[in-house]
């Protein structure tokens, strides 16, 4: 059974994630018994010296980062429902293959999105001060200060690892289909035989069997994906490793 390493896994392993957390920890600490005292004019966020303001801002784009990340592995949990529950949980609304189409677009369009977080917390992280509209991976690795670093080649090799579900998240956001959704591949028998009036017989449950398999064959490929995407942002994490050092030290 392959096992998957997903982003709790890299994140409890990553060298900037280990120092921004004991960097920031202590701050925290302080700026909660002072904030709940009262009499304070600014917010959480805006609250203490320059370089805590600044590094908290850091790590509140990493607990960001986790979220989306969180939610993104949801996806997989949805396509593990049973599939013979799908009916009932639905009300008959919704039919099994268009369930799994649609979750499997939402992965696209999440996945293809995380590489664009990471280029706002390299913007932030290097003070790039590129407007937060148009901070993303690639405005983060063409900038004149970052451009040609390890940080701007550790995002740019995830953006080549994500090129073709650009293609499909492409589709899917301006013409409103993917014609490379990956469950299209999959013969929903069950599906067929309702449209058509046909009643079960002997075949369907070794066809229904098949159907099973090719899907869980596509929920690994995608759990491989969700991993690799997982693996390539903490590869960019931890390329600006130094960076963070530079903040904590001045």
């Amino acid at each position: 059974m392959i096992t998957y390493k997903f982003f709790s896994e890299y994140l409890n392993q990553s060298r900037f994630i280990r120092k921004l957390f004991i960097a920031t920890k202590p701050i925290y600490v302080r700026h909660l018994k002072e904030f709940s005292k009262g009499n304070n004019e600014e917010s959480f966020d805006n609250y203490g010296e320059e370089k805590e303001k600044y590094l908290k801002s850091i790590m509140t784009a990493v607990g960001s980062l986790q979220s989306y990340f969180e939610d993104l592995e949801k996806v997989v949990l949805f396509l593990k429902v049973d599939k013979s529950k799908i009916p009932n949980l639905y009300k008959d609304k919704l039919e099994a293959d268009n369930y799994y189409k649609y979750h499997y677009d939402n992965f696209i369009v999440r996945v293809v999105t995380s590489i664009d977080i990471c280029g706002k917390i390299g913007n932030l992280v290097f003070n790039l001060q590129i407007q937060e509209r148009y901070a993303n991976w690639y405005s983060f690795t063409v900038h004149p200060t970052v451009k040609d670093t390890l940080p701007a080649q550790s995002l740019s090799k995830f953006s080549d690892f994500l090129d073709e579900f650009k293609t499909q998240r492409h589709s899917k956001v301006h013409q409103g289909q993917n014609p490379k959704n990956r469950f299209d591949k999959i013969i929903f028998w069950d599906t067929i035989n309702k449209v058509i009036g046909k009643p079960k017989d002997t075949h369907d449950n070794i066809l229904e069997e098949y159907t099973k398999e090719q899907i869980q064959e596509a929920i690994s490929e995608i759990e491989t994906v969700i991993s690799e995407a997982a693996k390539y942002t903490f590869e960019f994490l931890d390329s600006m490793e130094s960076r963070l050092d530079e903040i904590i030290l001045n």
